[in-house]
């Protein structure tokens, strides 16, 4: 309970400050965190994290796929993630580089960007060389542009199904751009989630990005979260049964009817002509097989449905193999 002064004492302090003999009491020293207004901080680092994951995931698959492309060791990993202004990102870029423009239908677009050496590097080895860079980098002729555009296409399709999990873009047509300067997509204040990335082919190197603008995100904010992303992308066994056999099901095969066998010499063969009668092993009442892919799957009888060649399927091969060695153990 704070103590009541009297009015003796009250009388002695205001005299004290009259006089200026007082010591005036600073307050403590708090813990004051610089704030710049220039550079708001829209993510958490929780939710850069889990964009640093889906990115890694990113790299894993477009690594795989374009090291069999290329015919060569191919690897991509990620370096950081950070948030920053547009403006800021911009002035980082050099001049020329490859800008790779993507939209988003409706909302804005996304910049994937390369060194133009590590692209004339990928287009060398796309045209049989060795990987090497040329001397002085220039534009892209249309021949070049076409080969780096299936590059960027195997880049573009692992970066959507690794953000699959979370949002699931409409893109539209991609575009090339060379200038930084040129790429006025949004206002300079506006924040951008840069992903720095490292690409290795061969022994050549580059530092690479991924600018993704926040306002592409920012409908999906909430479920940039590692809780919630492993629970999307971690399925369960009954899960997994259920995609496969989704697969499968897909799936076409050959499927045949077998009527009977036989086997002739070469030279009765040849003289094998129209209105030939060729007899099979196979009796004229007798069940035939039905073949999927070569392999007996199961027994019938063939007929006519419906004005087309019709075969009524009257057991499995196994199952019916075991009824006919029951009825012969009977007759026996």
């Amino acid at each position: 309970m704070a103590e009541t002064l009297s009015q003796e004492e009250i009388d002695t302090l205001l005299s004290a400050i009259k006089a200026g003999d007082t010591e005036v009491v600073k307050p403590k020293d708090k813990n004051v965190r610089k704030y710049d207004f220039r550079r708001p901080d829209k993510l958490s680092k929780e939710q850069l994290r889990t964009i640093q994951m889906l990115h890694e995931n990113f790299a894993r698959g477009a690594s795989t796929e374009l090291a069999g492309y290329l015919r060569a060791a191919m690897t991509i990993s990620i370096v950081s993630v950070d948030q920053v202004t547009y403006q800021e990102y911009i002035r980082s870029l050099s001049d020329p580089t490859f800008i790779y423009l993507v939209p988003i239908i409706d909302i804005t677009s996304v910049i994937f960007e390369m060194s133009l050496d590590f692209v004339f590097s990928l287009i060398d080895k796309l045209l049989g060389g060795t990987g090497k860079p040329l001397k002085e980098v220039r534009e892209l002729t249309t021949v070049e542009s076409t080969l780096m555009n299936r590059v960027m296409d195997v880049y573009v399709r692992h970066w959507l199904e690794a953000w699959k999990p979370i949002i699931e873009w409409n893109l539209g047509k991609p575009s090339v751009e060379y200038s930084p300067g040129f790429v006025q997509i949004m206002p300079g204040s506006d924040v951008v989630v840069v992903v720095t990335y490292e690409a290795k082919m061969g022994d050549r190197t580059t530092i690479g990005t991924i600018c993704v603008p926040y306002m592409a995100l920012e409908g999906f904010v909430q479920n940039l979260t590692a809780h919630r992303w492993f629970g999307v992308s971690k399925p369960t066994p009954g899960d997994w049964k259920n995609n496969l056999m989704g697969t499968l099901e897909g799936v076409k095969v050959e499927v045949s009817v077998v009527l009977g066998q036989t086997s002739a010499r070469i030279g009765d063969i040849l003289s094998w002509k129209a209105g030939d009668l060729i007899q099979l092993d196979r009796l004229s009442d007798e069940q035939v097989d039905l073949m999927v892919e070569g392999v007996p799957f199961a027994k019938g009888i063939p007929g006519l449905y419906k004005r087309k060649k019709a075969f009524l399927i009257v057991g499995r091969t196994g199952e019916d193999t075991e009824t006919e060695e029951e009825e012969h153990s009977e007759n026996g």
